[in-house]
């Protein structure tokens, strides 16, 4: 919760976006690490407005279920794997998740009842989020061994 606030905040996230460029101009970088926050960077800056919660609708997707894995469920992560810790936590997760029949996903939402004069591609976001999460993810274990 503490990350999602600071995402949500403007000042924050264009002086995050300093310290990006600021980073990657640096002779001590790790480019790989450079290149991903700038993607992140350049995903922002091209939808500043967006959340990865927007096309999220729990109320039109099965809305008599309860029981269902919420989107901040499943999208964050715990980053240090070196110990016995990570084990148990994935365990409780991977069973209490396995009682739910219902993901929370991004849903693309059409109303009929008028002609459609633009229709834009919905999922431009998050098609580009998830990749950069799965990225990113895959950096910090790697950096953590």
């Amino acid at each position: 919760m503490h990350l999602q606030r600071s995402m949500n905040d403007k000042v924050k996230v264009e002086t995050f976006a300093d310290t990006v460029l600021n980073y990657a101009n640096s002779e001590q970088r790790d480019n790989d690490l450079a290149i991903l926050a700038i993607e992140f960077v350049q995903l922002y800056r091209a939808y500043p407005e967006r959340c990865f919660c927007d096309n999220i609708r729990p109320d039109l997707y099965y809305p008599e279920v309860e029981e269902r894995i919420r989107v901040e469920e499943y999208i964050s992560f715990y980053w240090s794997g070196n110990d016995t810790l990570v084990d148990n936590v994935m365990e409780m997760i991977n069973c209490s998740f396995q009682e739910m029949g219902i993901t929370d996903e991004p849903i693309d939402v059409k109303i009929f009842d008028k002609a459609v004069t633009n229709d834009t591609e919905r999922f431009g976001f998050e098609s580009r989020l998830f990749p950069l999460l799965g990225k990113l993810a895959e950096f910090l274990e790697n950096y953590d061994h």
